[in-house]
């Protein structure tokens, strides 16, 4: 069921409203479910009550009330006589909302009212307009009720607040352009980290004193920025010395939250390829550390892509340790080990040695699966699949041609014209020479003896086993 507050304003229901700049401000309402247009004229006296522009009531109560002027209003029938809305009942009663569906409500009421209240003003809509001023009942009736008085003097001290703002509302309003400025900060320093480590450039300088002609590259470009960016240069004045977040420490936390982000792409996108290669290496440090670097190797929107992970400090060298040491990282990534299904290492022999090294049983576990699921498909191979594989390879490789040319954008007629026919001569004659059909007979023939694949007319020897004696 489609909501009350849904009637005013713009809807899903296509009520457009359009305002013209003119002396008395006409405004152009179309309903979208009667097909007509109404003119409304919006030149009463806006004095008494709140402003009349219409706007979406189903945001909240920050919306003004709904009182558009229109030069008829739809009539209904009471008995013999005509009834409509009224545009004066908006002076009487400021609190009046009419919707284009000739129904009126509550504007106080339906945004403040905490009870199940009876009055059409409040959910159904009220548009009886026979009995709407009389004494209690319509306008009159539901101006006297006390849950409107108590909606009414909420209405009213919500809207004092918003003149009168409260102490409370005041630091609300200052926290949180305070978290604006905050981030706006914190967000160029995360801007000025990301490009010196796209261009490969140290961060810092020799000498980052104040008297320093250079600084480092990130403090010099920071200095840019503020130059060039008022925003950021009032942020960073007004900002104590021991809290302007350009400690190298802070440097390197916002590098590991960015670290992070990308890691978190890129097992996006192995999970998505889901199965993937592994390639490491170990080497030293300038510090003598022992590192192992690790990377993968995938197949993703039609490119593949060759992606850093990371160095892992290495204190083991064994095949048991690198091995951990390659599952910690994918595990960190969340990426499962189980999809990988090629390794490679330079020349590490330890990763593959059969007397002190490990054959990495566990890594190739569903690998070997894999492989094991191939072979067996060696048995379901016969003598009619390969028949079928060497036809078609032929076949397939001469349309091809044909099919690659129809394709280019500088292909002309004549020429498909000659490859289509030539392609059509090649299949009849295939199909009704019995050399080549014999010729392919042969080639078949041949590759499954090698394979050891029984031919149509071969009898298999059935051995015969002797019975012992009981």
């Amino acid at each position: 069921m489609r909501k009350i507050d849904s009637f005013f304003g713009p809807s899903s229901y296509a009520i457009k409203a359009e305002t013209e700049t003119t002396t008395n401000k006409k405004l152009k309402v179309h309903n979208a479910t009667e097909n007509e247009e109404w003119e409304v004229q919006s030149n009463y006296d806006s004095s008494v009550g709140p402003d009349n522009n219409s706007s979406d009531s189903d945001d909240c109560q920050h919306d003004q009330q709904t009182q558009p002027i229109l030069k008829k209003y739809p009539q209904s029938k009471f008995g013999k006589e005509w009834r409509q809305f009224r545009p004066e009942w908006f002076k009487s009663y400021p609190w009046l909302e009419y919707s284009v569906f000739d129904n009126a409500y509550c504007f106080p009421c339906r945004f403040f009212s905490s009870e199940s209240e009876n009055s059409p003003f409040y959910k159904i809509g009220f548009k009886n307009w026979k009995k709407a001023l009389d004494k209690n009942a319509g306008t009159k009736g539901h101006n006297k009720s006390c849950i409107h008085r108590t909606c009414m003097m909420k209405w009213e001290g919500y809207n004092n607040s918003k003149e009168t703002k409260s102490i409370l509302s005041t630091l609300n309003e200052k926290n949180i352009s305070l978290v604006k400025e905050n981030r706006y900060y914190i967000s160029v320093i995360a801007e000025i980290l990301l490009f010196t480590a796209c261009q490969n450039i140290a961060q810092r300088g020799d000498d980052e004193g104040a008297e320093s002609l250079n600084r480092g590259n990130f403090l010099e470009l920071l200095e840019l920025c503020a130059r060039r960016d008022t925003r950021f240069k009032a942020k960073i004045d007004v900002l104590p010395k021991n809290a302007k977040y350009t400690h190298h420490t802070i440097q390197n936390d916002l590098f590991y939250v960015m670290s992070k982000l990308v890691l978190e792409t890129i097992a996006k996108e192995v999970k998505e390829a889901k199965y993937f290669a592994i390639l490491a290496d170990e080497t030293k440090d300038i510090s003598k550390t022992e590192q192992l670097s690790i990377m993968v190797r995938y197949y993703h929107n039609n490119t593949v892509n060759e992606r850093f992970l990371g160095y892992v400090s290495c204190n083991e060298l064994n095949a048991k340790a690198l091995f951990n040491y390659i599952n910690k990282t994918l595990t960190d990534c969340g990426i499962d080990i189980k999809n990988c299904i090629a390794q490679t290492y330079d020349g590490a022999s330890v990763m593959s040695g059969k007397q002190n090294g490990m054959d990495m049983s566990n890594f190739c576990l569903h690998r070997c699966e894999k492989q094991m699921e191939a072979k067996s498909l060696i048995f379901h191979i016969n003598f009619e699949f390969i028949f079928c594989l060497y036809l078609f390879c032929d076949t397939f490789s001469e349309i091809k041609i044909v099919s690659d040319y129809l394709q280019k954008p500088d292909s002309d007629l004549s020429s498909s014209c000659l490859l289509v026919e030539s392609l059509i001569n090649y299949l009849m004659d295939l199909r009704n020479t019995p050399n080549k059909f014999e010729d392919l007979l042969k080639e078949v023939e041949l590759c499954a003896q090698k394979n050891n694949i029984q031919l149509p007319n071969e009898k298999v020897k059935e051995t015969r086993f002797r019975k012992l004696p009981k």
